[in-house]
């Protein structure tokens, strides 16, 4: 099965019996699943379970995806799944929650003095992969999802088991908790030598990154240039996106297509439920898993806020009515529904005044309202006004609160809403900004002419490489704020996954979105260049006295190759001597040279191979042979 067939291709080829097909799936996905799968569980061999029962249920199940195209995201919420029955039956050995005052952030390494600065890339990035797994399971996983395996937009709505709405929100909020969180930290391990003061704050600190030192790092990030630019430069969320895969274990593979081979192809129906499959459940308008699980407990906080409101009016109508029981001046009705959650826009109130005639406390439609366990002995219970329990949709007409005192006409004050005037958008300094072939930060200033106070927040559509300081925020009216964006450059140029971000110029919009405004666009411009990549080099002796020698090295890159070029450094009784030859393409990947004449007195060669690109990028990789004693 080739791997350049499309998902959708591979799709259906799995649901016409191409047993083949569900291997090819399994090449192509496999690893970012098991990578996710791992870092979540905290456990190599439930991981490794994971994988193998989320392409049983692929094996019986794909026939129900309604659109092939989006196997990848349909894998993974079918993983989300897998993931939240098994975190919840326990709860990881790791610190969840990175605001806790008790338990601390991450843990470093046991050498705090070490100076970030010696720390190898890949180090760090291990590092702060490994600090992520102190986040909750919602957030890790959000930051899994959207920058290891790069789903965003409804892919990442879908894989979440949320809406896009939601899905916006819930990656917003998560990047500003791990910026600080995972900021202060690498600017803890990386920071040290540029900054004096720095030093000075971590001069005792034991290795364990504690809440004290997380908020003590931050606080000097906010107000030191020279740690808010090493901030920008090891970006965190950058950091985590390159951290090295976690790499399956052997054999899985063929476990996986062992256990899969006994369950049968769906072919064009849907696919039955049992064993592993009978775990989820599919919507039937697309096929993807119904949310489930720990980010969807997360949106329950809305729920809570609504519920909290309502029992709030109850008790302010409560008091209200029993600390004015003489006096009886008209009574406040709140609407519950208007009530704003905080991703809402409070609505502009009028009122008007409504006369009503009151029911006695004998009507038999009147609710008799349960005492609370708490109440004072100087409250009746027939001055508590029965509220309705709301409704999602709001009544066209305005409801009427009804006493239980006695019979009287009481003037009630009600609620209604007017539309929200719009917004225009914010102002940009600039509408794009380009890096060009160097950069890494650049500046430009947000402006808000409206006449009100608008919230704002600025996001890439690729997060992994740009940052932004500060990413949200509230812009007073007529004020202005300047936005620091940094570029993860040398992420970038160390970026495998061509097809996400190639080499050459690069284009990316940068969405500011605020509140009741119109979005402003601001595009992210610049050049990504990547060197040449120079494979193991074989060197061969051959001809009867070994006179000649062969060099073959496999190079590869994203632009045409200009020229591939062999140094030989030929040594033995007399002074070293150097040759050069030109290696020419072989058509198979490799690229290959002969050197001849070598002299009898040559005892070893060393060889550097140097490989130079249409744009001028040059890699090299070199290697020392010894002449056989054979010659």
């Amino acid at each position: 099965m080739s791997t350049t067939l499309s998902d959708a291709a591979l799709v259906s080829a799995h649901l016409s019996g191409d047993r083949g097909a569900l291997a090819a799936i399994y090449d192509r996905y496999a690893s970012g699943l098991y990578d996710t799968a791992a870092a979540m569980l905290s456990d190599r061999h439930e991981a490794a379970d994971m994988v193998q029962d989320v392409f049983c249920i692929a094996a019986e199940r794909l026939g129900q995806l309604r659109d092939p195209e989006r196997l990848k995201p349909w894998l993974y919420a079918v993983l989300r799944n897998e993931v939240y029955r098994r975190t919840k039956r326990r709860r990881r050995t790791t610190p969840t929650d990175f605001q806790s005052s008790t338990v601390p952030d991450v843990v470093a390494p046991a050498d705090p003095g070490a100076e970030g600065a010696s720390v190898a890339f890949a180090e760090l990035a291990s590092l702060v992969r490994a600090a992520a797994a102190g986040l909750d399971d919602r957030d890790q996983l959000i930051l899994e999802l959207s920058i290891r395996q790069g789903l965003e937009g409804s892919d990442l709505a879908d894989a979440l088991g949320v809406t896009p709405e939601q899905s916006y929100s819930l990656v917003h909020r998560m990047r500003e908790r791990v910026d600080r969180s995972l900021g202060a930290f690498v600017v803890a391990k990386s920071g040290r030598r540029e900054c004096a003061a720095l030093d000075e704050i971590l001069r005792d600190w034991d290795g364990e990154f504690s809440v004290l030192i997380r908020k003590r790092v931050a606080r000097h990030i906010e107000s030191c240039e020279t740690c808010e630019e090493t901030k920008g430069k090891m970006a965190p969320l950058a950091l985590f996106g390159a951290a090295p895969v976690l790499a399956a274990p052997l054999g899985l593979r063929e476990r996986v297509l062992e256990a899969t081979s006994r369950i049968p192809t769906p072919g064009s129906g849907s696919g039955q439920s049992g064993g592993t499959t009978s775990r989820i459940r599919l919507r039937p308008s697309d096929g993807f898993p119904r949310a489930a699980g720990f980010v969807g407990r997360g949106l329950w906080w809305i729920t809570g806020v609504v519920v909290l409101t309502i029992a709030g009016s109850v008790l302010v109508l409560s008091n209200a009515d029993s600390s004015s029981s003489k006096a009886d001046p008209p009574i406040t009705v709140v609407d519950a529904s208007s009530s704003s959650s905080p991703d809402t826009t409070p609505a502009t109130t009028s009122t008007e005044s409504t006369t009503v005639n009151e029911v006695p406390t004998s009507a038999s439609n009147v609710p008799t309202p349960t005492p609370p366990t708490t109440a004072t002995s100087d409250v009746e219970p027939s001055t508590v006004v029965p509220v309705a329990t709301p409704t999602t949709s709001v009544p066209s007409t305005p409801t009427t609160s009804v006493s239980t005192a006695p019979a009287s006409t009481t003037t009630i004050p009600r609620t209604t809403t007017t539309t929200p005037v719009a917004l225009v958008a914010l102002g940009v300094s600039a509408s794009s900004i380009d890096f060009s072939n160097t950069g890494t930060t650049a500046t430009f200033r947000l402006t808000n002419s409206n006449a009100t106070t608008v919230p704002w927040k600025v996001a890439s559509t690729q997060p992994t490489f740009f940052t932004f300081s500060p990413s949200s925020g509230n812009l007073a009216a007529g004020a202005s704020v300047s936005i620091t964006v940094s570029f993860a450059r040398a992420t970038a140029v160390a970026y495998s996954n061509a097809s996400t971000f190639p080499e050459g110029r690069f284009d990316f919009p940068a969405r500011i979105t605020a509140t009741r405004a119109p979005t402003t666009t601001l595009q992210l411009l610049g050049a990504v260049g990547r060197p040449p990549q120079v494979g193991a080099i074989t060197v061969r002796f051959n001809s009867a006295a070994c006179a000649n020698l062969t060099v073959q090295v496999p190079v590869t890159d994203e632009s045409p190759l200009k020229s591939v070029v062999a140094t030989l450094t030929l040594s033995g009784g007399l002074a070293p001597t150097t040759r050069t030859i030109t290696l020419s393409d072989s058509g198979k990947g490799s690229w290959v040279g002969v050197a001849t004449n070598i002299a009898n007195s040559v005892t070893a060669v060393t060889v550097k191979v140097t490989a130079t690109d249409v744009k001028g990028l040059a890699g090299t990789n070199n290697t020392k042979v010894t002449r056989p004693q054979s010659c």
